[in-house]
């Protein structure tokens, strides 16, 4: 049975009652995300909380410099969204056991249905399977298939809530490529970052790090491989990841 939580260097994470525990898409995600002046983000399908807990860490001495109406001291704040009961509830507890327990506001809700805010950045570790087999428990499905969140809700989500400058950042499958980027464009949400990820040196790309956002610009483009051919972590994932592994 695996670890009911997991150690980063300065909050911990339980994942027990989550059908999809803690891994490193979502902590390369966390790292990965530019999160300059933003002072208001959301995290999509938050499940334990990982990504809201990262953007807080990383957002800890950050000063936007548009801080939205009567945010005090330019403090930036997180609202995490996920469908499931157990899995908000422990992301709840997860939040209220870390630092900024008064910066991330967990909800139960939809995000099909969410309309409250507007958000200067977006995240999420997003449903990977389209039209595959489903898997046997019903929860674990939902986390891992886009029946209930589909890419489609999620664009539509990021077209009605983000800023004029804000950006929606993703981690999905290689499969993704292309068609992400057409579903985006009829919502005039461009690509902005596009990022390969390989396991190994060597091996295919098997996902993608994204990011969207209003207006049309130059594509940062980047690669990196998660561990080195000695199956240790690699110099350039140990250098994104510094601040969260022990």
């Amino acid at each position: 049975m695996g670890r009911p939580s997991f150690d980063f260097k300065h909050f911990s994470v339980r994942h027990d009652a989550c059908a999809m525990k803690v891994g490193t898409d979502g902590v390369l995600l966390g790292a990965w995300v530019d999160v300059r002046d933003a002072a208001r983000i959301l995290d999509v399908g938050t499940g334990t909380g990982l990504l809201a807990l990262m953007m807080a860490q990383r957002t800890e001495q950050s000063s936007p410099s548009t801080p939205l109406p009567g945010n005090d001291q330019g403090r930036v704040y997180i609202d995490a969204l996920e469908i499931d009961d157990a899995a908000a509830a422990q992301a709840l507890s997860n939040v209220q056991a870390s630092p900024w327990s008064d910066r991330i506001r967990v909800v139960r809700g939809d995000a099909r249905a969410w309309t409250e805010g507007v958000y200067d950045h977006i995240v999420s570790n997003p449903p990977y399977f389209r039209q595959s087999l489903n898997a046997p428990e019903k929860v674990r499905n939902q986390a891992r298939h886009d029946d209930t969140l589909s890419w489609e809700h999620l664009i539509d989500l990021a077209d009605r809530l983000l800023a004029p400058n804000g950006r929606l950042s993703l981690i999905l499958p290689m499969e993704a490529d292309g068609l992400i980027e057409a579903i985006c464009w009829p919502h005039h949400l461009y690509l902005a970052r596009r990022w390969t990820v390989a396991s190994l040196p060597g091996r295919t790309p098997n996902r993608l790090l994204l990011t969207f956002q209003r207006h049309q610009a130059p594509i940062e483009h980047g690669h990196l491989c998660v561990q080195s051919q000695q199956g240790q972590r690699s110099s350039e994932f140990s250098a994104i990841t510094a601040d969260f592994y022990l």
